[in-house]
């Protein structure tokens, strides 16, 4: 019915919610394996292949092997994009972006009306049990705070290229998907509840 439902495991602390998942564009046509190929590192179990894994914000830069790696907002270009830093703190790339139509698009496609459901869980006699807690529903607000929430640090995004450890693909390449995610505690920035 056009509201999208996210589940949470019920706990205090600080903890993200997957807003959606955007490959980021770039000078080639597969910019994912070329992030992958360029910085990602040998996975644990399969030595030749090569994963990417991390989260990455626009208000701190983090270290994966020996690049350092920050989100920049452009909001004349309207693009968000990756930058790419040598452990001298020189810029080495910055071909990697998310144009604003395409994220804007994903947005309000997916996630005009929003669900949040906090779910408790338990085991009784070997089968799992869910419980949940409380449903609370959200109207987007607009784009802008989006973007202002990537910039002060609240939305990150996280890569997740990974390797398929079984099965007939076993060995290789398994993009996960770039996700968008939010602080939990920062939903009412992005989002007005609805009261019913």
């Amino acid at each position: 019915e056009g509201i999208e439902i996210k589940t949470t495991r019920f706990f205090s602390g600080l903890f993200y919610i997957k807003l959606f998942n955007a490959n980021p564009d770039g000078k080639y046509l597969f910019e994912i394996n070329r992030i992958r190929d360029n910085y990602g590192y040998p996975d644990k179990n399969f030595k030749n292949c090569r994963v990417f894994n991390c989260s990455i914000y626009s208000n701190k830069t983090i270290t994966i092997g020996a690049y350092l790696f920050k989100l920049y907002v452009d909001r004349h270009e309207q693009k968000v994009y990756l930058k790419v830093y040598d452990r001298k703190l020189k810029l080495i790339n910055m071909d990697t972006f998310w144009s604003f139509d395409m994220l804007k698009e994903k947005l309000l496609k997916k996630l005009k009306f929003l669900a949040i459901v906090d779910v408790s869980n338990k085991i009784i006699d070997r089968k799992k049990y869910y419980k949940y807690n409380s449903f609370e529903f959200y109207k987007l607000k607009d784009f802008d705070n989006f973007i202002d929430l990537i910039e002060k640090g609240s939305i990150r995004i996280t890569f997740k290229i990974g390797v398929f450890k079984n099965g007939p693909r076993i060995g290789t390449t398994h993009n996960h998907g770039t996700g968008f995610d939010i602080i939990r505690k920062d939903i009412k920035m992005l989002y007005d509840i609805i009261n019913y």
